[in-house]
């Protein structure tokens, strides 16, 4: 069994029960209404911003339905208000020009070589929404295998941006586990394979931060 945070339309009261499964709720032990679950842990509770926190209670004050809809209608505003979190991370390779805290080292290393080549397809197609759009948007070249001269599978200039993309991504991704919210002094290192250009290896580091909130000075 393990606890999970349960929720109290009635009296907004929070609490944690140990369960078999998220979908189980109690007994308000403050007002005596049946309680909503969130499927969150109190550990994964504790770690979210109170803005999170904010759009979840409001959220469960209006949901509908059974606990596993409800559960799921949480994991899903979970889900987008992560993925506003990585896109607002900025990645520069220089420095901000605002005061921050450094958190720590960030780095993230792919290859489409031999078996290691299956986690980089992997984040490939964790990414292909945006890769699509990219290439749409013409900021991603079309693929255009230069098997044809070398008759044999070859890497080419959208295999590097697509690979630079999700680097750029999963840097971000790290950065918001860690609490941060600005990577600086990013650096990438690549390998190609100069005999038959079938793969590479690509290395991208940088310094997790989160910047500091500027503080309004009252007039005197």
């Amino acid at each position: 069994m393990e606890r999970y945070v349960s929720y109290c339309k009635s009296c907004h009261t929070l609490t944690s029960e140990a369960h078999k499964t998220p979908e189980e709720a109690g007994i308000c032990p403050k007002c005596g209404a049946a309680l909503t679950p969130t499927g969150i842990t109190p550990k994964e509770w504790n770690r979210k911003s109170q803005d999170e926190l904010k759009q979840i209670r409001d959220l469960l004050d209006m949901a509908q339905g059974t606990n596993a809809e409800i559960i799921g209608q949480v994991k899903d505003l979970q889900a987008a208000y992560h993925f506003t979190q990585v896109q607002n991370v900025p990645v520069t390779t220089e420095d901000l020009h605002e005061d921050y805290e450094i958190i720590g080292p960030v780095c993230v290393q792919v290859t489409n070589k031999g078996s290691l080549g299956g986690s980089y397809q992997t984040l490939v197609k964790k990414h292909l929404p945006s890769l699509r759009q990219l290439q749409e948007l013409g900021q991603i070249p079309g693929t255009s295998s230069w098997g044809f001269l070398t008759g044999e599978w070859s890497i080419d200039a959208a295999d590097f941006s697509k690979a630079f993309f999700v680097c750029t991504q999963e840097l971000k991704e790290k950065a918001v586990l860690l609490n941060a919210d600005a990577v600086i002094g990013m650096r990438q290192n690549m390998t190609v394979d100069t005999g038959s250009f079938s793969w590479f290896y690509l290395n991208m580091y940088g310094t997790a931060v989160r910047r500091k909130v500027k503080t309004a000075v009252s007039p005197e």
